[in-house]
This record gives C-alpha cells, sequence and structure tokens, in this order.
C-alpha cells in the first residue's frame, strides 16, 4: 500500500509539474503526454507529434524528476531544436536507464546533441538509435563514437539501419577499442562489408568485455562472421573466468581485512591492558615509594622524640646535680643530715632507675615496631637494627654511668669530672654514629630510588620494545638477585661482626665500670665509718636540720611534680606509639593487597600473550592458506589460458579450412547483395 501510494504521489508530482511548467511559460498542453506521464514510471510517447514548447518543458521535466526510468521517443520524426530541448534535459537526468530515439531522421547538429547527451548523462544503461541518419556525416558521427569511447555506464547500444559504411566502423571501432562499460552492440542492416567485418575483428582483439554483436544484412562474409563469434564467444568465457577470478579476489581481500580488523582490534586491546598493567604497577610503585617515604619520616620523628627524652633527661640530670650540690655543701655543716640527705638520693635515684626503666620499656617497644617495619623496607633492615643496638647500648651505658655518678657524687668530685668527660665523649661518638647512619641510611636510600627508577624505565622499555627481550630481562633479573643476595650475605656477615666487636666492648666497659663500683663502694664504707664517728661531735646542729628537713620536703615535692609530667609524657607515647602501629598495620595490609594485585596483573599478562602467540599463529596459517589457494587459482588461470591458446589454434585450423573451401565456393557462384529490411 506505501509503494502504491508513493507510486501515485510521484505520478501526481510529474504531471503537476508539467502543467505548471506550461502555464508558466504558456504553452499549450497536450493530453498524450499528460496520460504518457500518468502511467508512472515509463514515460511512452512513440509516434506522437511534438511541439517546441512541450519537448522544452518534457526537457525541464526530465531533469528535475527522479520517478521515470524509461522513456521512448520512437518515430516522433521530431525536429532537430526540439530533440535538442529534449537532450538537454536528460543531460541532467540520473535516473532514466532506457531511451528509445527511433526512427527521427536523426542526423547534422541532431546527431551533436545525443553525443552531448551520451557524454553528460551517468545513468542510461541501454540506447536504441535505430532508423536514423547517423552515417550521412562522419564529422557528426565521429563525435558520437568519441562520447560513446568516454561513457561509462551504456552497456547496449542499437544502431540499427543507420547507413554505416566503412569509414563509419572504423570510427566506431576507435571508440569500442577505448569502451570498456558495453557488452551488447547491434549493427543489422548496415553497409559495413568485409572491410568493417575484418575491422570489428580486430577491435575485438583488444576489447575484452563485447559478448554480443550483430551483423546481419552487412555484407560481411561468413566465415568472419564465424571469427568475430567466435571472438565473441571467447570474450564472454575470460570474462566469466575473470569475473570468477575477481570475485574470489574480493572474498580473499574481504576475509584477509576481517582478520587483519580482528587481529588489530585485538592487538589494541592487548595494548590497552598493558598500558593499563603498567598503569597500575607504577601506582603500586609509587605508592609504596610514598610509604617507604612515610615510614622514614615516622622513624626521624620518633629518633627525635628519643633525642627530646634524652633532652627532658638532662634537665633532670641537671635538677639532680643542682640538688646534690646544696647536699654536698651541707655535708659539710653537718654529717647528720647526710644520712637524710642519703635516703633522699636513694628515693631519687629510684624514681630515676624507675624513669629510665619506664624509657627503656618505650625504646624496647620502639625496636619492636622497627622490626615489624623491616619488612616493608629489607635493605634498610640491617642498618636500622645496628641504630637499635647501637642505641640500646649508649642507653646502657648511660645508664651505668648516671648509677656510678650518683654514687661516687658524695666523696669524689675528680672522678665525677671524668665519668662526665666520658659521659660527653661517648655521646658526642654516638651522635656522630647516629650522623654516619643517618647519612647512609639517606644515601642508601636514594641508591635505592634511583636504581627503583632505573629499573622502572627499563621495564618500561622493554614492555614497549617486545618480548624478544625476556630472555634478556630473565637473566638480568637472575644477575640482580645474585647480587642481592651477596650483599644480603656481606651486610649479614659484616652485622654479625659489628654485633660481637660492640658486645665485646661492652664487656669491656662493663669490667672497667664494675672495677670502679668496687673501689667507689671500699670508699663508701670508708666514708660512712668517718661519718659515723662525726655524727656524735655534730648532735648541736639538730635546729638547722629541721630547716634542711623543710627544704628536702620541697625538693621532693618538686620530684613528685616532675615524675608526674613524666607519666603523663609517658602515656602521650603510648598513644603515639598505639596510633603508629595501627597506620603501620593499614600499610602493610594495603602494601599485601597491592602485591595481590601485581601478582593478578603478572597472571592476565601471561594469558594475554599467549592469546596473542595463538592468535599471531592462527593468522600464519589462514595466510598460508589463502596464499595456497591464490597459488592453486593462478595455476588454474594458467592452465585455462593455455586451453584457450589450443583451442584458438585448432579454430585457426578451421577458419583456414572454411575460408579455402568458402573462396572455391565463391569463386563459383556469383555476387549477391543483401536486402535491407526493417524489423521495427
Amino acid at each position: 500500500m506505501k509503494g502504491e501510494y508513493s507510486l501515485r504521489s510521484e505520478m501526481t508530482s510529474t504531471v503537476d509539474l508539467y502543467k505548471t511548467l506550461c502555464k508558466k511559460h504558456e504553452i499549450d498542453r497536450q493530453d498524450e503526454v499528460e496520460e504518457a506521464l500518468s502511467k508512472g514510471s515509463v514515460l511512452d510517447l512513440s509516434g506522437c507529434s511534438l511541439s517546441m514548447g512541450t519537448c522544452a518543458v518534457l526537457g525541464k521535466v526530465l531533469q528535475s524528476t527522479d520517478s521515470i526510468s524509461k522513456v521512448s521517443f520512437e518515430d516522433c520524426l521530431v525536429e532537430e531544436d526540439h530533440l535538442k530541448a529534449l537532450l538537454l534535459g536528460m543531460c541532467g537526468n540520473s535516473s532514466v536507464t532506457t531511451l528509445s530515439l527511433k526512427g527521427n531522421n536523426i542526423h547534422g547538429q541532431s546527431a551533436l546533441a545525443v553525443a552531448k547527451m551520451i557524454k553528460c548523462n551517468k545513468g542510461v544503461v541501454r540506447l536504441t538509435l535505430e532508423w536514423n541518419n547517423f552515417g550521412t556525416n562522419k564529422e557528426t558521427f565521429s563525435s558520437v563514437c568519441e562520447s560513446l569511447a568516454t561513457n561509462s555506464s551504456l552497456e547496449y547500444v542499437d544502431l540499427r539501419s543507420n547507413q554505416l559504411g566503412i569509414d563509419c566502423t572504423h570510427i566506431l571501432c576507435k571508440a569500442l577499442v577505448r569502451n570498456n562499460s558495453l557488452v551488447s552492440v547491434d549493427l543489422r542492416w548496415n553497409s559495413i562489408g568485409a572491410i568493417g567485418g575484418k575491422a570489428l575483428l580486430d577491435c575485438l582483439k583488444h576489447n575484452k568485455n563485447l559478448r554480443s554483436l550483430n551483423l546481419t544484412g552487412n555484407g560481411v562474409p561468413n566465415d568472419i562472421i564465424a571469427a568475430i563469434e567466435y571472438q565473441l564467444a571467447q570474450n564472454s568465457r575470460t570474462n566469466a573466468l575473470t569475473g570468477e577470478y575477481v570475485n574470489r579476489t574480493e572474498l580473499l581481500k574481504t576475509e584477509l581485512q576481517e582478520r587483519e580488523l580482528v587481529s588489530s582490534m585485538k592487538i589494541k586491546q592487548l595494548e590497552e591492558s598493558l598500558v593499563n598493567t603498567d598503569l597500575t604497577l607504577n601506582k603500586a610503585l609509587r605508592d609504596s615509594a610514598f610509604h617507604a617515604g612515610e615510614l622514614e619520616e615516622e622513624l626521624r620523628s620518633k629518633v627525635l622524640e628519643v633525642e627530646s627524652l634524652e633532652a627532658k633527661l638532662e634537665l633532670v640530670k641537671s635538677a639532680l646535680n643542682v640538688s646534690q650540690e646544696r647536699v654536698s655543701s651541707l655535708e659539710q655543716r653537718t654529717s647528720s643530715l647526710q644520712q637524710d640527705l642519703k635516703k633522699a638520693k636513694e628515693e631519687t635515684m629510684r624514681q630515676s632507675r624507675s624513669a629510665q626503666e619506664e624509657l627503656l620499656s618505650t625504646k624496647a617497644e620502639y625496636e619492636r615496631e622497627v622490626n615489624s617495619l623491616k619488612d616493608v623496607n629489607n635493605r634498610l633492615q640491617a642498618q636500622v637494627n645496628e641504630l637499635e643496638y647501637k642505641t640500646s647500648s649508649n642507653a646502657t651505658q648511660m645508664l651505668d654511668m648516671k648509677e656510678m655518678i650518683c654514687s661516687l657524687q658524695s666523696e669524689v668530685k675528680g672522678a665525677r669530672v671524668e665519668c662526665e668527660s666520658q659521659i660527653s665523649q661517648e655521646k658526642m661518638k654516638h651522635k656522630e654514629v647516629l650522623r654516619t647512619m643517618e647519612q647512609q641510611q639517606l644515601t642508601e636510600v636514594q641508591h635505592l630510588k634511583s636504581e627503583h627508577q632505573r629499573l622502572e624505565n627499563e621495564l618500561w622499555d622493554q614492555i614497549r620494545g617486545a618480548e624478544s627481550h625476556r630472555g634478556e630481562l630473565e637473566s638480568e633479573l637472575v644477575s640482580l638477585r645474585t647480587q642481592l643476595s651477596t650483599e644480603r650475605t656481606t651486610s649479614q656477615a659484616q652485622l654479625k661482626s659489628q654485633k660481637q666487636q660492640m658486645k665485646l666492648e661492652h664487656k669491656s666497659a662493663l669490667r672497667e665500670l664494675q672495677e670502679k663500683i668496687e673501689y667507689t663502694e671500699q670508699s663508701l664504707q670508708d666514708a660512712e665509718e668517718r661519718l659515723h664517728q662525726e655524727s656524735i661531735a655534730h648532735a648541736n646542729l639538730q635546729g638547722t636540720n629541721t630547716k634542711m628537713n623543710s627544704q628536702i620536703h620541697t625538693l621532693k615535692n618538686q620530684v613528685t611534680q616532675l615524675d608526674a609530667k613524666l607519666s603523663g609524657k609517658d602515656e602521650e607515647v603510648k598513644v603515639a606509639e598505639a596510633r603508629v602501629r595501627l597506620e603501620v598495620k593499614h600499610q602493610l595490609e594495603e602494601l599485601e593487597i597491592n602485591k595481590q594485585e601485581v601478582v593478578k596483573l603478572n597472571a592476565t599478562i601471561k594469558k594475554l600473550e599467549r592469546s596473542l602467540e595463538e592468535n599471531q599463529l592462527e593468522f600464519e596459517n589462514d595466510l598460508k592458506k589463502k596464499d595456497e589457494e591464490v597459488r592453486k587459482a593462478k595455476q588454474e588461470v594458467k592452465e585455462k589460458e593455455v586451453q584457450l591458446l589450443r583451442l584458438r589454434e585448432d579454430e585457426v585450423r578451421r577458419m583456414g579450412m572454411l575460408h579455402s573451401a568458402f573462396m572455391a565456393y565463391f569463386n563459383t557462384s556469383t555476387s549477391s547483395t543483401p536486402f535491407h529490411q526493417g524489423d521495427g
């Protein structure tokens, strides 16, 4: 229903267009033309007499419409100007496929109009020019043939009964040699003759597209007609073979293009997946570097906290030294107060020892945290252990020195000075060792970062380059692993040697301190005996003793305040330690997750590589198969050509035999001329 409606609308539109144009140009409408336009896609005006105005209007209608596919002006005897107007409209038309101009006495300028139409029109496939007079003027026919040579849409041309002679045949042959679209040409009932037939036979040797050429009623000998028919049959065969070959090649090309597209899509997907994996790896590496930097910052902050605690201890020591100096000044006044002062000193020493034990516990907890962080950064493990061991050894040495100073401050000031000088020297040494270790740590971290960046760049280049360098990378990885193992072994050996040295030094220092402690204990016993003797003489100084007791009470209050402050600081340190532990746990969990993702990505990369190899193998096998098929097709074509050559040789022999027989027959018989007859 929709198709019928569209056809009716097109019919009415063409008729309305014809009416509007006639009304616009004040031309009388013809009922025959309206009826023909109302029939649909076929415009049949055979035998109608058309005026100049109607021809001009029809030309404009044909130029502006797309609904007409077949046009016939047979036996209309259209005049020259009328035909020019009609063909001018056909020059701009692209929907008409068949055009019939039979029986219109076309010659001269009208033939030039036909030539122009053939040159400009690209839609006409069948052109009928029967019963005209193209052969009366060679120049106009040569222009028509020139247009035929350049036209690429015509497949059928009818030139029956056009008074075409030998010269016109030669002109037509030149045009057919250049044309590649014509399939059938009808030249019946002209005056071509034997010479024209030979020219057409030579033309067919160059034009392999013609499949039908009708030459009846042209005075062409039968042998030439047979040769032409043989050449046409051979052309049709070669066209069929070439068509099959072209179709096969096109199919192969399409299949190859599809395979190439599929492979290119797969390669693009693999490249995208590789890029994504590289991005994820880079992110993981950046995150690990960032976590390592955070851990280093946390270590630095812990070191700073330890230093601050040491400074606080030094302040406490200075306060204790001041109190001890006051007590020593009071000892000169009275010996009875020395016992109380000793008790106060013992209490302060106990409190300081408790504080130092708490600090040691905090340091032990810090060492545990550092040991947990060693799993994240394996290369810094040895250095951190060394630092922790040295700090612990130095702390123990400092504690021992503090005890020795507190015990010796009662009587031996020279020993105090020596101990303080030793403590200062050991502190300087410890600071220098810490500085050197921190510098080594920083240099090694920078070296590790540079090595990490270099490895990242190398891996990026190797991923881009292709998988050909995989063996080299594996060898490099093996060498790096061996180097790392050697470095680990060397570092472990160095650690063991350093630990042994530190143990020996610690033992020697302990021995020296024990000897000093024994000497001081003997001096203390002597001093106690002296004090016991002098206590009887200093009984009168009890009043002053009460005052000193009040001062001692104030000092005790100050010490309690300091203890409270230390306990608050210890709680803050514990809270910070708990927070740091949680953060470290989260970071370790994130690192484990990143490791799992990296493992998964490596597995996916291996799978994609395997799929790539499989696809490449399949593509190569398909290419080999297609090459074999093409080679077989070429061999088949060569065999067919050999067969065709053999058939040609056989046909030439047969034609020679027939030619000799016909020549003998024609020598005996009289010559006869063909009778021209039209077959509308």
